[in-house]
């Protein structure tokens, strides 16, 4: 059986974004501080919404870099959620195993299946 690039490129994608969730940030102006690991979802009061990272909140103000490396800072006023995402790593661990195995299983089949293999009493 040939190796297919993008068979490893879907297992991949399924262990990576199966196991993660946006969760609100109750009150961002005491729990944002400036640094480099927060990268937060923002919603404004219209429903547009953007990443930002490194938030955090200066003042009367969320500030942060957009993914392009803008520079943004928006009054806490125009903001109505601001979500951090978090990973749950056993689901994401099962899902990888479950893959995995998947995977494995589907590659013994079509391997058995094209070397016109056959048992024999």
């Amino acid at each position: 059986m040939r190796f297919r690039p993008w068979s490893a490129t879907m297992l991949l994608a399924t262990c990576v974004v199966a196991c993660s969730s946006y969760h609100t940030i109750a009150d961002p102006a005491t729990s944002l501080q400036p640094s480099p690991a927060h990268s937060v979802r923002v919603t404004r009061q219209d429903g547009s919404r953007f990443m930002l990272e490194a938030a955090f909140v200066s003042g009367d103000s969320l500030r942060g870099h957009t993914l392009n490396g803008r520079t943004v800072a928006l009054a806490l006023t125009e903001v109505a959620a601001v979500e951090r995402s978090k990973t749950n790593v056993v689901a994401t661990v099962a899902v990888a195993a479950g893959a995995t195995a998947l995977f494995g299983a589907v590659s013994f089949i079509a391997t058995f299946n094209s070397a016109n293999w056959s048992v024999s009493e």
